[in-house]
C-alpha cells in the first residue's frame, strides 16, 4: 500500500489550463474523494494519477516514487471506471483473471486471487456467468473484483455508481465503505454526488474550475465551509445563502440584516477592515432553521410543503421576499399557506465576506470538538 502526494500539479491543453495547481497529501490507507460540478477537473485529476493523462507541471508521487513519467501499467494502481468495460464473451471468472493472465501469473495464484476477490464481493456464485446475465450492481462488483485481484497500492474510482439506480447506489456505497475497511488500501474516488462524498470519504477535496476550494473531513466541510462555493455545494438540501449587510460589530460577533430578516448575530470574528454597512452573505442550513415563538423570531409563509414522513421540507416566503428552505418537524401535516415562525441557533449560522470567504468562527460546533478528541486517542 502507498499514499499519494501531489505538489502544484497542473494540466493544460494548449493555452487552456484545466487543473490550476493542486497540492494534496493523501495518507496510506486513506479514502479521498474528489467532488465538484461537471467540468471542474475531477476526472482529469484522477486520470493524471492513473497515468492516463500527462502532467503538464508539478510532481505526483505514489509512495516515495516520482511517477510523472512512469507508464500507467507500472504505477501499482487499479482503476474502476464509470462504464463496467467487461468483455461480453468472457465469464466473470475470465474477466477478473484476464489481467493476471496477461501478466503471466501462475494458474494457481490466479485461481486463488479470483476466488478471494469473489468472496469479498459476494459474487462467488456468479463466476461462471457472462456479463449479459448480471444486473448492473453485479457487473460493477465484477469490475471492482478485476481491480482487487491485482493487489494495487492505490484504487482509483471514476464515478463508479452513476449508472446504477438510486436504491442500488445506496447499497453499493455501503459495500464500497466496507471494502475499504476490509482492505485498508488507499482509495481515490471521483463523484459529482456530494452525498457519496460525505458518506464514503475520510477527507473530501472540493474542486471548482480546476482549483481545490477546500480539503477536509466531511464534518469539517459541512460545519466549517471556507467559502460560499463550498457552503452551497456541500449539504442536501443546500445551505440557504442570503445577501446581507453588517449592522454591528464586536470582537467576537458580527450582526447582519439578512434580506430583511432583521438583526441576526453570528458568532464570528470580524476582519480588521470590517465595518458597518459592508456587504456579506448570510448562511443557514435548512436543518438549522428552528420553529420558534421567541421575540427575535420571524414569521414566514409556507409556499411549498413536502411531507416526507420523518420530517417535512418547507419552502418559505420570509419577510421582504426572501425565500428559505427549512426542515420542519413531522408532528403535523404542513400545507401551502401555513404560518411558520422561525428562529436561528447562533452556533450553526455562517457568514461570508463580500469576496465569498468565511469569517473566522468564535464558537466551534460541539460535534467537531468530539471528533477532534476521539482522533487523539
Amino acid at each position: 500500500m502507498a499514499g499519494l502526494t501531489l505538489k502544484n500539479v497542473r494540466k493544460s491543453y494548449g493555452a487552456v489550463e484545466i487543473i490550476k495547481g493542486i497540492d494534496l497529501e493523501v495518507k496510506d490507507g486513506e479514502f479521498i474523494v474528489f467532488v465538484g460540478p461537471s467540468g471542474c477537473g475531477k476526472s482529469t485529476l484522477l486520470r493524471m494519477i492513473a497515468g492516463l493523462e500527462e502532467i503538464s507541471d508539478g510532481e505526483l508521487r505514489i509512495g516515495d516514487t516520482l511517477c510523472n513519467d512512469i507508464p500507467a501499467k507500472a504505477r501499482g494502481i487499479a482503476m474502476v471506471f464509470q462504464s463496467y468495460a467487461l468483455y461480453p464473451h468472457k465469464s466473470v471468472r475470465e474477466n477478473m483473471s484476464f489481467g493476471l493472465k496477461i501478466a503471466r501469473r501462475p494458474k494457481e495464484e490466479i485461481a486463488q486471487k479470483v476466488q478471494e476477490a469473489a468472496e469479498i464481493l459476494h459474487i462467488e456464485h456468479l463466476l461462471d456467468r457472462r456479463p449479459s446475465q448480471l444486473s448492473g450492481g453485479q457487473r460493477q462488483r465484477v469490475a471492482i473484483g478485476r481491480a482487487i485481484v491485482r493487489d494495487p497500492e492505490v484504487f482509483l474510482f471514476d464515478e463508479p455508481l452513476s449508472n446504477l439506480d438510486a436504491a442500488l447506489r445506496v447499497h453499493m456505497r455501503m459495500e464500497l465503505a466496507k471494502l475499504h475497511a476490509d482492505l485498508g488500501t488507499t482509495m481515490a474516488y471521483v463523484t459529482h454526488d456530494q452525498i457519496e462524498a460525505m458518506t464514503l470519504a475520510d477527507r473530501i477535496v472540493v474542486l471548482e474550475a480546476g482549483v481545490a476550494r477546500q480539503v477536509g473531513t466531511p464534518l469539517e466541510l459541512y460545519h466549517l465551509p471556507d467559502n460560499v462555493f463550498v457552503a452551497g455545494f456541500i449539504g442536501s438540501p443546500k445551505m440557504n445563502l442570503l445577501d446581507a449587510h453588517i449592522t454591528a460589530l464586536t470582537d467576537n460577533t458580527v450582526t447582519v440584516d439578512a434580506a430583511g430578516l432583521g438583526p441576526v448575530t453570528v458568532p464570528v470574528r470580524p476582519h480588521a477592515d470590517s465595518k458597518v454597512g459592508d456587504a456579506a452573505t448570510f448562511g443557514v442550513r435548512p436543518e438549522h432553521i428552528l420553529s420558534s415563538d421567541k421575540a427575535e423570531s420571524f414569521l414566514c409563509k409556507v409556499e411549498v410543503a413536502e411531507n416526507i414522513g420523518d420530517h417535512a421540507m418547507l419552502r418559505l416566503n420570509a419577510p421582504e421576499g426572501a425565500v428559505l428552505m427549512a426542515a420542519a418537524s413531522a408532528d403535523r401535516l404542513w400545507r401551502a399557506g401555513d404560518d411558520y415562525q422561525i428562529g436561528f441557533e447562533e452556533a450553526s449560522l455562517h457568514l461570508f465576506d463580500q469576496n465569498g470567504n468565511a469569517f473566522e468562527r468564535t464558537r466551534r460546533p460541539s460535534v467537531l470538538a468530539q471528533v477532534t478528541a476521539s482522533e487523539k486517542h
